[in-house]
């Protein structure tokens, strides 16, 4: 690799191959090589993506269930031994520790898919690229 120079996102990319004694059937060959390398690596990011997306969607639902049940224990405590200091340090804790289980989920889908996105699009951009080839 002789030069890379960077293109903003929304610019075409242009690739140029250095090569020996090349045919014409032999530069078509290798344009659409090239193509259809980035074009499967970009389909199967998009399934890892999707797939991504449920365990994450799944992770999510599990954390709200826990959330959910460690409020309502935390509620309980904290009615029925309202005097207990042991009882009261429970309930917020069991608080604390829903919120936690909440934590990694919901910043996945705050900002996690973000670099999942990113290297889909770089594949899709590599697989429209022009592809010339120039000969020594």
């Amino acid at each position: 690799m002789k030069e890379i120079e960077y293109k903003p996102p929304k610019s075409q990319i242009a690739v140029t191959f250095i090569a020996d004694d090349v045919s014409l059937y032999d530069i078509e060959l290798m344009r659409s090589a090239f193509a259809n390398h980035f074009r499967r690596r970009a389909e199967e990011q998009l399934i890892r993506n999707r797939k991504s997306v449920l365990r994450w969607l799944y992770r999510f639902l599990v954390a709200v269930a826990v959330l959910a049940v460690l409020l309502f224990a935390a509620h309980f405590f904290r009615t029925h031994a309202e005097d207990h200091p042991f009882c009261i340090v429970l309930s917020e804790g069991l608080g604390i520790i829903g919120w936690v289980a909440l934590w990694e989920p919901a910043t996945y889908f705050l900002y996690g898919r973000s670099e999942e996105r990113r290297i889909l699009f770089d594949f899709i951009r590599l697989s429209r690229a022009t592809v010339t080839i120039q000969r020594k």
